[in-house]
């Protein structure tokens, strides 16, 4: 169906797409960037640190892709007579429109959501940018393999199938072409022998914080540089040229200051005491991660943290409150820190090629498991799909694009599973308790 979405505008164009399980399979984390689907002819190069210039390290690379058939794919600069979603330095590289609460959201409350406009994204190399680094960390992942798909074919609702496609199935495949670099404090990692719960927690962290920095911008506790509508931002926040045939250090004071990052509001980054914490938990920064503290006791604390049902409790386990909130501190700073971000990485995906061989995978899940498994045709048919308490909205509307776009499903009702529970009790008195292990 993807494909006969393309031949629609083109009908010579055929679109293979990138079985990633294959990498999976046959190489390791730190290998997979050697397949053939990265060669000159192909993808071009995974890892843009091939084509170092003398002096230059992949820590201070740009990190643009400059080898193969997408070499020096450019990205449109000055773009606001084109969209009105464009990055502090005028460049089409942001996520499509994000809603929000109205209360989060600069104070509006007159709608049910609003929209912020500023992006979160501020990359400022107009070419396809890729790295190998998640945080300035080595990545430690690789694409998502057959076990994967496996686990993903097994939900039994629709709901949990859906989330498994944008997770399980989908893997980390955006971070692991986009990457994560030049953020202005390195983190602390673990020593070699450090237990290796420590070191698996540095790197979940280098995963997840670009994602804990998209919540604080949605939350309006992140402001960026409004090229839009200030003069000052459009004259200072200028995107960077390269040479398009070696890499040069970056100098990120020149190219990327801190006028033309986005930055944490000074309320947030000014709270000291135990609101820090509470203001934490509440924006799920503290439930979902494993942690090391690498400053002030070198030790993880997830256990605690993870204890932790109505809040964050002062001060944590084998700490005093002072140095309890250095913890949380270290935390804030660091989600509060935007680096630059690599196109595939929740950025401006289509702008690299492996966007677009990889998503078909994904719509093939979804044929199987409607055809196959349910053997019916969506169009004649409204859809009932369950779903688990507390679902995230985000999720919800996946669904429902692709059951509406792909699927054309006259209509469709989600409802949760424990209110079927007690519909199907035929009692109007009745309770539906939910347990998991």
């Amino acid at each position: 169906m993807f494909e006969k979405a393309l031949q629609s505008v083109n009908p010579s164009v055929a679109l293979p797409y990138w079985d990633f399980t294959l990498e999976s399979t046959f190489l390791k984390s730190s290998t997979f960037r050697s397949s053939v689907v990265f060669s000159d002819g192909w993808f071009s190069e995974a890892d843009t640190t091939a084509t170092l210039a003398s002096g230059v390290t992949a820590a201070t690379s740009d990190h643009v892709v400059r080898k193969g058939r997408f070499a020096m794919t450019s990205v449109m600069e000055d773009a606001r007579n084109y969209s009105s979603f464009v990055n502090s330095y005028g460049l089409l590289r942001s996520p499509v429109r994000l809603r929000a609460p109205c209360g989060l959201c600069g104070g509006v409350s007159n709608l049910s959501v609003c929209v912020s406009r500023l992006q979160w994204n501020s990359n400022p190399y107009p070419y396809l940018t890729r790295a190998a680094s998640s945080y300035d960390l080595e990545s430690d992942l690789k694409p998502s393999g057959c076990h994967d798909y496996a686990a993903t074919l097994a939900k039994s609702d629709f709901i949990s199938l859906a989330m498994a496609l944008n997770t399980e199935a989908h893997g980390h495949i955006h971070e692991l072409m986009g990457g994560t670099w030049g953020f202005q404090k390195a983190l602390a990692t673990p020593s070699k022998d450090a237990p290796q719960s420590y070191r698996n927690a540095a790197h979940q962290f280098s995963h997840f914080a670009e994602k804990y920095s998209k919540f604080l911008w949605r939350a309006g506790l992140m402001t960026c540089p409004d090229y839009l509508n200030d003069a000052t931002v459009q004259a200072t926040c200028r995107a960077v040229e390269v040479d398009a045939t070696a890499s040069r250090a970056r100098n990120d004071a020149v190219d990327y200051p801190s006028t033309c990052r986005c930055q944490c509001a000074a309320t947030f980054k000014s709270l000291t005491d135990e609101a820090l914490p509470q203001l934490l938990y509440s924006l799920d920064v503290l439930k979902s991660l494993s942690w090391y503290d690498g400053r002030v006791k070198m030790r993880g604390i997830t256990s605690f943290l993870n204890s932790q049902a109505t809040g964050p409790a002062l001060p944590i386990d084998g700490y005093t409150v002072a140095q309890s909130l250095d913890v949380y501190r270290d935390v804030r700073d660091a989600i509060c820190d935007m680096g630059m971000i690599g196109d595939m990485f929740q950025a401006s995906s289509p702008n690299d090629v492996t966007f677009w061989v990889l998503h078909p995978n994904m719509e093939r899940l979804w044929q199987r498991c409607m055809f196959e498994y349910l053997r019916c045709e969506p169009e004649e048919h409204y859809v009932m799909l369950t779903e688990p308490p507390l679902n995230p909205p985000e999720n919800r509307e996946y669904t429902a694009e692709i059951m509406f776009e792909t699927f054309n499903v006259p209509g469709m009702y989600i409802a949760v599973q424990a209110v079927l529970a007690l519909v199907a009790s035929w009692s109007n008195e009745s309770v539906s308790v939910a347990c998991a292990p």
